[in-house]
Formats: C-alpha cells, structure tokens, sequence
C-alpha cells in the first residue's frame, strides 16, 4: 500500500489464502509479518518483520489455532483472512481467520478471532 494515496476503506480488508504443505509436519500457527519502504528520503530504506530476516523492532506476529492440524505434503490449508481497525482502541486491529483443512489424517474447519494490540 502507498501510504500517501491508502484510502481508510482500503484499509479493511478481506483476503482469501491457500497454504501447501511441503513436509509431512503438524501446524500449530499461520505467521504474519510485512515490509515497509521508505523510499522518499536520500535512499531507500527498507525494514522486514520476516522471521528470516535480520532483527528489528516490529516483530511478526503468530496466530495460533484452536489445535495442531497433522499435514502432509501437498495438502492444503485455505481459508480467509479480515481485517479491521478495533472501533474502541484506534491503534488496535480486529482480525478474523477462517480455516478449511480436509487431510488423509484429520479435517478441520473453523473461524478464530484475534485481536492485536
């Protein structure tokens, strides 16, 4: 999003999502993080939340769900992710995550609601 041109009706969203495992593993959380440039300086500058990548002060943030899910590889998770601003706290944003997992071993299906401060 450029934050000179964002719109606050663009700021709620909803988004549709589809995750591969590529490992016979558990799922235990969906993790999110962002990037942000500041390109209007002398030089760009570009800070990560990435777990992967080098340590700053914003964090990503993890979403844990109601129990582990037992993936195997080439199985999907899907599902939508909404966002909005808290209408009682303005710093805080309201998040609703629903799941749909149908595997070999286990079938979940499923809405969690966080709230991040």
């Amino acid at each position: 999003m450029d934050m000179k041109v964002v719109t606050p009706e663009q700021l709620v969203f909803i988004s549709s999502y589809k995750l591969t495992a590529v490992r016979n593993d558990f799922v235990h959380a969906l993790v999110a993080w962002f990037d942000v440039s500041f390109t209007h300086g002398s030089q760009v500058l570009t800070l990560s939340t990435d777990p992967r990548k080098r340590y700053t002060h914003w964090k990503h943030t993890v979403f844990y769900l109601e129990r582990g899910l037992p993936m195997m590889a080439g199985e999907t998770l899907s599902g939508s992710l909404g966002v909005r601003k808290n209408p009682d706290h303005n710093r805080d944003l309201d998040v609703k995550i629903s799941y749909n997992f149908e595997g070999a071993k286990f079938a979940y299906k499923g809405t969690r609601f966080y709230k991040l401060k």
